[in-house]
């Protein structure tokens, strides 16, 4: 199972957690970023990718990762996709195209209280730091934090909260710092001094996960809630796939050059709906997978 690495972060916590469900022997895989631990889920019997979060939103580089295959796939034109003219998407009347290659599906998910510590080097004083490192989404959640307390320090982005971690203590300068999880610190406890305990702008912070499997999944319980992803060509597909239930959030993100012609700012999108139907396959969108959401935060 394929993870943003490397050990004590909160991908590696969820990716426990989603092995303990599924039983039997799963090992787990540090990847460096979100997008090898992607990659990985080609190879991997699973991948779990962080999806959003309660003060930073969605994580962009996971949704790039999951409309990535879009971009690997010969697309038609715009007169293609819209037979009757561009504004004919309002209409949903969205024209058939090609499947994307073969992926991945999302098969579960799950929700992980996230709790950040500020920390750095053994001896090293809260007054004498002048940068901290940390993945972009940590830093953002924090930044309330430190703008009271460390307004003058630069701010790091790094691929993990545990590798910014593992940098500083790599690189023995006492003028930085790292904003990781508990687990990070408690495998360098020796080493570390902790500067400050939940430094995040709220205390019910929480982080979405995705279980990505190459295998077929279950199929969702028909009498428990259900919910879908799409991965759409065009933001017009959304009203096609709006009639199999309730829009719970859509990210759009720009096409690579050249994916649709004759668009001025071309755009693929990931969606999410709550679903009423177990069979939801419609042209102009791809379904990246459906399942019964966990719903409930891990203790």
């Amino acid at each position: 199972m394929a993870y943003l690495g490397p050990a004590g972060t909160y991908g590696e916590q969820a990716a426990n957690h989603f092995a303990r469900r599924l039983g039997g022997e799963i090992s787990l895989r540090p990847c460096d970023t979100i997008g090898d631990a992607y990659a990985a889920s080609k190879t991997c019997d699973y991948a779990v990718l962080p999806v959003e979060n309660t003060l930073q939103g969605v994580v962009l580089e996971t949704v790039d990762a999951l409309l990535s295959p879009l971009a690997d796939t010969a697309f038609p034109s715009i007169e293609y996709l819209y037979p009757s003219g561009p504004d004919s998407a309002l209409q949903g009347d969205v024209g058939s195209s090609p499947m994307a290659p073969e992926q991945p599906r999302i098969v579960a998910d799950t929700v992980l209280p996230i709790s950040h510590q500020l920390v750095g080097l053994r001896g090293a004083r809260l007054e004498d730091i002048r940068y901290v490192r940390s993945h972009e989404q940590a830093l953002g959640q924090c930044c309330a934090w430190l703008d009271k307390h460390l307004p003058h320090a630069e701010r790091v982005p790094w691929p993990s909260t545990a590798g910014a971690l593992t940098s500083v203590l790599a690189q023995g300068d006492k003028s930085g710092a790292a904003i990781c999880s508990r687990a990070a610190v408690e495998r360098e406890a020796s080493r570390v001094n902790v500067f400050a305990e939940g430094v995040q702008g709220v205390k019910n912070n929480f982080t979405r996960f995705l279980l990505l499997s190459r295998e077929a999944p279950p199929p969702p319980v028909a009498d428990g809630p259900k919910v879908a992803f799409y991965a759409l060509r065009d933001i017009g597909s959304i009203s096609a796939i709006s009639h199999f239930g309730s829009v719970v959030s859509i990210h759009q993100r720009p096409a690579p050059a050249g994916a649709v012609s004759g668009v001025p700012f071309p755009r693929f999108a990931l969606a999410e709906i709550r679903v009423n139907a177990l069979t939801m396959e419609t042209s102009g969108a791809i379904l990246m997978g459906s399942f019964n959401p966990e719903n409930v935060n891990m203790p």
